[in-house]
């Protein structure tokens, strides 16, 4: 599917379907399943700065100066509460981004340059690593028996 959206053959149905499942690979995480602490309420409002601004790849200095935090404890609050860094958030808002253009009929170069990524071979880069399949299974193949 993402060699799909990277050639512009994506159609509506097909773009929902590959931004459900990278929302869903996010969610369920790398991480084993134990008790999340309460998410604390700078988080949130961290989140939502970069959900809006993620394209263009704000700065976090201003970011967490705006919360009290410093980067290190927004990153170490952020992977207490949802199992993953930081930085894999905001590369998944931009690979949302990305595909959201890709849905309006952009042309892939120019959605992976909407999505704040140098080319195409980078978004696809992206996807795969925010793919569904990159989070439960291996990545390597197994080894042939001869």
């Amino acid at each position: 599917m993402a060699r799909d959206a990277l050639c512009g053959r994506l159609d509506h149905a097909a773009a929902r379907e590959l931004m459900t499942a990278c929302a869903r690979a996010f969610a369920l995480g790398r991480a084993p399943l134990r008790p999340r602490p309460q998410i604390n309420r700078r988080v949130l409002r961290a989140m939502r700065r970069l959900a809006e601004h993620a394209p263009d790849r704000p700065a976090l200095g201003p970011l967490v100066a705006a919360e009290g935090l410093s980067r290190s404890r927004l990153s170490h609050l952020f992977h207490d509460a949802f199992g993953h860094p930081l930085r894999d958030y905001v590369t998944f808002l931009r690979v949302m981004s990305a595909v959201r253009a890709l849905v309006e009929g952009v042309a892939p170069a120019r959605a992976a340059l909407a999505g704040g990524f140098h080319d195409q071979a980078h978004l696809a880069r992206a996807i795969a690593a925010t793919s569904p399949c990159s989070t439960c299974c291996s990545t390597t193949a197994p080894a042939s028996t001869r």
